[in-house]
């Protein structure tokens, strides 16, 4: 396909198949569509890079009940309150994260880690509330479930699976953990993801 901008629109009927054509190996992943784990997308933590497959609908979902509470801080950048954080196990200082452009955290643990922000298991229903500890805006995207942002008033609002932040700004979504596997976690903002801000869940 000739480089081109805007893109050009890519369609296909239901029940047919993508094929790869590119010399190397290539993984997709969904916006706005619910697939099952193994179709995510994310090379090296859902699947290796694959052939699309059968795309699952989207289901009705509701927010009822509340089985487990989370919160994830986001952290850095240099006008904020993030000191020192933990990159590859070692807790090192800020300035020494700029040197390795690693300088956005998620609980003051720098990009993919061993263990997940949450372990849940299928069917419980989950408050994550996220607050932004910097001076900048990020898209928290996350993977396999769509959420609805749980608004001060009480109501809720539409189903998303990414969510625009600003600084400074603490706001809660949820939803019901009914997709089985692990899920990334990260700012769509993709540099940002690729200096730290990278993080996931697990449904069991």
């Amino acid at each position: 396909m000739a480089a081109r901008c805007p893109a050009p629109h890519c369609g296909w009927r239901k029940g047919r198949s993508l094929r790869n054509e590119l010399p190397q190996a290539s993984s997709r992943h969904w916006h706005g569509i619910r697939i099952d784990n193994a179709m995510n997308g994310v090379a090296g933590l859902t699947q290796p890079a694959a052939e699309p497959l059968a795309l699952a609908p989207n289901p009705r979902m509701e927010v009822t009940g509340l089985d487990t509470r989370a919160r994830l801080n986001m952290q850095g950048d240099a006008m904020g309150t993030l000191d020192a954080a933990f990159l590859n196990g070692e807790r090192i200082s800020f300035r020494e994260l700029v040197e390795a452009n690693q300088f956005w955290a998620f609980n003051g643990m720098i990009g993919m880690t061993d263990r997940p922000l949450m372990k849940v298991s299928t069917g419980e229903t989950v408050m994550l509330e996220i607050y932004n500890e910097t001076n900048f805006p990020h898209a928290m995207h996350l993977h396999g479930m769509h959420f609805r942002e749980m608004r001060k008033d009480g109501g809720l609002g539409p189903f998303r699976d990414t969510l625009l932040m600003v600084g400074d700004e603490t706001r809660t979504i949820g939803f019901v953990a009914d997709n089985p596997g692990d899920w990334l976690v990260h700012c769509h903002m993709l540099s940002h993801a690729a200096s730290g801000m990278m993080t996931w869940m697990k449904v069991t």
